[in-house]
């Protein structure tokens, strides 16, 4: 199986480097899927996310919060609309809306966190489907958004956040077999993910071998995201372009 690393670009949240799947194989070509009408939206809803995030680092910002603000409009509209997609056509996955209409879905939801149980919702929809409809290492990123939303362990070490100046994974349940987890989903191990995201933001990376188990996770279910401060270390770079999520055009945290 072919692999592809991206990274995708998230505000306030979690963005990662992540080893995409080949997927050519598995998928129909856009204008063959069930539903091209939602997958042109939802590349275009993917569109105005990314362009959103990008403006809240652009250099010239004279209006940060205001930006800041526009990305939560954003952010409640799409999540608004894929309510209604979930409720009428269920889970956009591949065979639905192509590879890039389902990781856009994704995205989206990802993005959704204002509404945690909407975010539950959809992931208990993913893994309902095997890996010819919906990519593993999208499940494994939204497992640990939902956990982290709910003042959980995280599973596969995908988010992080700062502490005393140094980005960390947030505490990971199991933490010494955090590896074989993230490799059984396609995901590169959590050393190599820590030099890539040190790589992505310029920022410094705590070096730890042994991540840490829970040491304080928040119990409040507050994700970083619904706060002031930006807390995603890659929201501070620009995207390669892959319109936020790790597919159209696949490129790349």
């Amino acid at each position: 199986m072919s692999r592809t690393l991206t990274r995708w670009t998230g505000l306030l949240g979690i963005t990662a480097f992540v080893v995409v799947p080949g997927t050519a194989a598995l998928d129909p070509p856009p204008d063959e899927c069930a539903h091209p009408d939602i997958r042109s939206e939802l590349l275009e809803r993917v569109e105005k996310d990314q362009a959103a995030r990008r403006a809240v680092q652009a250099p010239d910002n004279s209006d940060r919060q205001r930006v800041i603000e526009a990305v939560g409009e954003i952010d409640e509209c799409n999540t608004s609309w894929m309510k209604s997609v979930v409720e009428r056509t269920g889970w956009p996955t591949r065979s639905a809306v192509g590879a890039d209409g389902a990781h856009a879905a994704w995205l989206l939801v990802q993005h959704a966190d204002r509404d945690p149980a909407f975010q539950s919702l959809c992931l208990d929809l993913m893994e309902g489907f095997g890996e010819d409809e919906v990519s593993p290492i999208d499940v494994a990123y939204l497992t640990d958004r939902v956990r982290v939303n709910h003042g959980e362990l995280q599973v596969y070490g995908t988010q992080f956040h700062e502490v005393d100046g140094l980005l960390q994974p947030r505490p990971i349940e199991n933490a010494d077999q955090v590896d074989q987890r993230r490799l059984s989903v396609g995901l590169p191990t959590l050393a190599e993910y820590r030099r890539m995201m040190a790589a992505c933001t310029g920022q410094p990376v705590a070096d730890d071998e042994k991540p840490a188990a829970d040491s304080g996770a928040s119990k409040t279910g507050i994700h970083p995201c619904q706060k002031a401060k930006v807390a995603d270390p890659c929201a501070r770079t620009r995207p390669e372009e892959d319109t936020g999520a790790r597919h159209p055009p696949v490129k790349s945290n």
